[in-house]
C-alpha cells in the first residue's frame, strides 16, 4: 500500500512546488 501512496504524495508535492515557486518569485520581485 505504501508504494501506491508514495507516488501520489510525491506528485502532490511537485504540484505545490510548481504553483508556489512562481508566486514566491513574484512576491520577492515586487
Amino acid at each position: 500500500m505504501g508504494a501506491m501512496v508514495r507516488p501520489r504524495l510525491f506528485l502532490l508535492l511537485l504540484v505545490l512546488l510548481l504553483l508556489g515557486a512562481p508566486a514566491g518569485a513574484a512576491e520577492s520581485a515586487a
